[in-house]
């Protein structure tokens, strides 16, 4: 009769450790996904900042340039 309860318990565990195999597979590919989605925003990101960077230094320099009046 032990036998057969720990031969259950061996099954449990077995389909147990399955389970959590599967479930850290799982997590694996959605933290790669993240990080890939992560690296493109942080890309987008970047360009983002260059573009307001070079807004900013067009404005600057619109500035400096003497008005031109509408004849």
């Amino acid at each position: 009769m032990e036998a057969g309860i720990v031969e259950d318990a061996l099954s449990d565990l077995e389909e147990a450790v399955s389970e959590l195999s599967n479930e850290l597979e799982r997590l694996a590919q959605n933290i790669q996904a993240l990080t890939e989605y992560q690296s493109s925003v942080l890309k987008v990101t970047k360009v983002l900042c260059s573009w307001m960077g070079n807004i900013e230094e067009l404005a600057k320099h619109r500035k400096k340039l003497p008005e031109r009046t509408m004849d």
